[in-house]
């Protein structure tokens, strides 16, 4: 990281990977067998992203005065 440290480009790059760094080695820490219940949850996140896409393509889901009794 020090390599590029005085490169502007690189510089949002460089703090993201430097902020997420313990959270990353965290996974690495864990047994090599909740490994792949951990790595599970990342259907569930493309599974939220594409409702959160789909949401804003469709109005429908953005009705904001829609009430139900």
């Amino acid at each position: 990281m020090n390599r590029y440290a005085d490169e502007k480009k690189y510089q949002k790059a460089l703090e993201t990977l430097d902020e997420s760094y313990e959270d990353t080695v965290q996974f690495f820490s864990e047994p090599t067998e909740a490994h792949v219940h951990i790595r599970t949850t990342n259907v569930l996140e493309r599974l939220n992203g594409e409702v959160r896409k789909r949401e804003k393509r469709y109005a429908y889901f953005q009705i904001s005065n829609l009430h139900f009794a």
